[in-house]
């Protein structure tokens, strides 16, 4: 990779971690794309054999563009945190905590509070992304009614859900909460846009569990599980970490 940049870009990379794993299937040949995650680089992006350069969001790629990089634009807007909400009343400080995030993806996850609880943390969430509709997104955990997934900006199943799916729900964004590698590869199935995996048995298992995950992953543990293990987590092949509020 840093050969082809260097030959092809004019750049010389300084940080970069494996990020994600492609596979897909073309009339003449079956590809096995290898992406990886360039944080940083010396040089000015230039046309060193030719190409020529269009710039696009992610979110409305310019065309043509490849199929099989499709899916990674999709992950490409996804953050490095995911936040579950963990409200135990609604007088809790996590407003406070919501307030002060600038950008994310926040998902509503509350079993525990009655609808009417939840409902309410649902609003507030909501309230959150209207400030900042652009650098903000909402999800709802699947044990919620699905009227609220059509509100919010996708559902993220959780695995007892995910089990019982034929096809994805039709939402702008599907995650999926895994407990094995099959629960991983009913999701990629089913074309969910990432997964949470345990990393309660350790960054190294972690890391092989995701050597043939091809979806955006993001590791999920204990509540000891936070920002400050997020080089731990995209080491091991994660985007990211998934923590509570």
């Amino acid at each position: 990779l840093a050969r082809e940049l260097r030959e092809e870009l004019g750049i010389q990379i300084l940080d970069c971690q494996p990020w994600l794993t492609q596979r897909y299937i073309y009339p003449h040949a079956h590809v096995n794309l290898q992406f990886c995650n360039v944080r940083s680089f010396s040089g000015q992006v230039q046309s060193l054999e030719a190409q020529a350069f269009v710039w696009g969001p992610a979110q409305n790629p310019p065309l043509p563009f490849l199929p099989a990089a499709l899916p990674v634009l999709k992950a490409m807007q996804l953050p490095a945190v995911l936040r579950f909400t963990a409200v135990a009343n609604e007088g809790d400080a996590w407003q406070a905590r919501l307030m002060a995030l600038v950008q994310g993806t926040i998902i509503v996850h509350q079993p525990q509070l009655s609808q009417t609880s939840a409902h309410a943390v649902f609003k507030t969430c909501l309230a959150w992304k209207a400030l900042k509709p652009c650098q903000r997104r909402v999800l709802v955990a699947s044990c919620h009614p699905q009227a609220w997934w059509g509100l919010a900006d996708g559902v993220h199943l959780l695995t007892s859900d995910l089990r019982l799916l034929k096809q994805r729900p039709s939402c702008a964004w599907v995650g999926a909460a895994t407990q094995d590698s099959a629960d991983v590869q009913t999701a990629s199935a089913l074309g969910c846009h990432y997964v949470t995996v345990s990393a309660a048995a350790g960054w190294g298992v972690l890391g092989e569990q995701l050597a043939q995950c091809e979806m955006a992953s993001y590791a999920v543990s204990a509540p000891s599980l936070g920002e400050q293990h997020l080089p731990l987590a995209q080491a091991a092949g994660a985007v990211g970490v998934a923590i509570a509020l």
